[in-house]
């Protein structure tokens, strides 16, 4: 569907954007403030006449200033007998009230118009939620799409990636990966339990084989192991009001160690790189990002089939943006960023025969920051503060896994669902400003989210008897509302 800017339709279409002001005086000027926005600017007239006479006045400079969701501050003068003054066109949602304070010089020198009304004013309302400019029944204000120099409007078909949504992709992808961390590292502690009636089976693994006849069992579970995994991971994000569809594919590989001290205690530890890529539907946009990470594990049995475990993970990324501002223009920058993150988790196992089910329970802690960065390249570089959100997710699941015996040690397939519910909060908003005049572009939302979704995998381990495994696991989101992601692992584990 082809969209307009307002600067590109007719002036019958602009009528219903104009304003009429209530007017205050003060003394004997009376004026009515006028305001015609286009897509760029605003063109502000004082409309100020002698209220004795009757007459426009022909001298003198209107003083304007401008009250909008970034604070109050000084527009500009206009001299009353030239043209309109034009100021940058704001895209901060919210009202955006232009007021005229005084009228200097040539008229008695400077004579104030506040009144019991408060100064004559104007109200610019930035909506941005339709395609088209809207008609106003209000006669004091004005509508705007709240996009800059872009020929499309937030919530219309084949939309351009707003700038909120564009900073919003950092703090979202690094705190998935941190996510995947603690993932992985809880996969890897479910193995490393010692079970005192035979092996545990996990999803990312399997534990070490039994030891043969004549080799005393504690001997065998003081193993060291060694292993690496890479994990290929996809996410599409829907198209919304305001947002484009989205998509982000992350490559990670890891390698680390674990230690079975003895039958209650487990501990290990990786180290791995990352490297994602986002690209937005229908614009220019885009991401792409390295990181580094090191996650840490521990596992206690205080039982035979129950298990208490904790893990700690750091990860430490460098961004490469591109992004373009809906008409080709494209700004760069290269902000880092750093996350944390915490996981508690317990459960149970029950076995029979060959078959195991394990229920769980799981909770994520991750915090995401994104340092403050200017970006480069054309007249519509932004500078962003620094922006970090919070994020906690609780997961119930089980797992079930099925042990088929064959000559050279065991299959074993397996089948896993776990229910999440997640709850993200700001704690430091992101704000932009235009480089080249410092105008506030947009501020990030604080209110929180909740989100509850589901996820199922299935899988395949094999051990060798000699002690070599290998794994691969599948898993998909299910029920999460405007998402879809998907995720590989793959991975060997050699023992000494």
């Amino acid at each position: 569907m082809k969209t307009h800017s307002l600067n590109q339709l007719s002036p019958l279409a602009l009528l219903p954007c104009l304003l009429s002001i209530t007017p205050d005086a003060s003394a004997a000027i009376v004026c009515s403030p006028s305001a015609m926005p286009s897509a760029d600017i605003v063109s502000l007239r004082g409309n100020c006449i002698d209220n004795i006479t009757n007459l426009q006045l022909s001298s003198g400079t209107e003083i304007w200033r401008v009250t909008s969701p970034a604070g109050d501050q000084s527009v500009g003068t206009r001299p009353v007998a030239g043209g309109p003054l034009e100021v940058v066109a704001p895209t901060l949602a919210g009202d955006h009230t232009y007021y005229i304070t005084h009228i200097n010089d040539g008229y008695g020198g400077s004579v104030s118009l506040g009144g019991e009304g408060g100064y004559p004013q104007v109200t610019v309302t930035i909506d941005g939620a339709a395609c088209d400019v809207p008609a106003s029944s209000d006669a004091g204000r004005a509508h705007i799409a709240s996009r800059r120099r872009t020929p499309h409007a937030p919530g219309c078909d084949g939309v351009d990636p707003t700038l909120s949504q564009v900073a919003s992709a950092l703090t979202n992808l690094q705190t998935d990966h941190m996510r995947r961390l603690l993932s992985q590292a809880a996969a890897r502690l479910r193995l490393l339990r010692a079970g005192r009636t035979g092996p545990r089976f996990d999803v990312q693994g399997v534990p070490l084989p039994t030891a043969p006849e004549g080799e005393a069992e504690s001997g065998r579970n003081n193993r060291l192991g060694f292993y690496v995994s890479g994990l290929g991971d996809y996410l599409r994000q829907a198209a919304a009001a305001g947002q484009s569809e989205l998509t982000s594919r992350t490559d990670m590989l890891s390698i680390g160690a674990d230690y079975r001290l003895n039958d209650d205690w487990a501990l290990g530890g990786n180290v791995g790189a990352s490297r994602s890529r986002v690209s937005f539907a229908g614009s220019a946009s885009r991401q792409r990002s390295r990181g580094d990470q090191a996650t840490a594990y521990a596992s206690w049995s205080p039982t035979q089939t129950t298990y208490l475990s904790t893990t700690l993970s750091h990860e430490a990324n460098r961004f490469d943006l591109t992004r373009d501002d809906g008409t080709g223009v494209l700004s760069y920058g290269s902000p880092r960023g750093r996350g944390w993150g915490l996981s508690v988790s317990g459960g149970r196992d029950f076995v029979s025969g060959a078959w195991s089910i394990g229920p769980y329970v799981r909770w994520d802690h991750v915090i995401s920051r994104i340092d403050a960065f200017d970006e480069t390249g054309s007249d519509s570089a932004l500078s962003l503060s620094a922006h970090r959100i919070r994020s906690n997710t609780l997961n119930v699941g089980a797992q079930t896994q099925l042990s088929i015996p064959v000559s050279w040690g065991l299959v074993l397939p397996h089948v896993r669902v776990e229910l999440t519910r997640r709850k993200d909060s700001t704690q430091q908003q992101a704000n932009a400003t235009l480089l080249i005049d410092n105008t506030p572009v947009f501020e990030s939302a604080d209110g929180e989210i909740d989100r509850n979704y589901g996820a199922v995998a299935l899988g395949v381990a094999g051990v060798n008897q000699g002690g070599a495994s290998w794994f691969a696991d599948w898993e998909s989101t299910v029920a999460q509302q405007g998402y879809r992601a998907r995720r590989i692992v793959l991975g060997l584990r050699f023992e000494l």
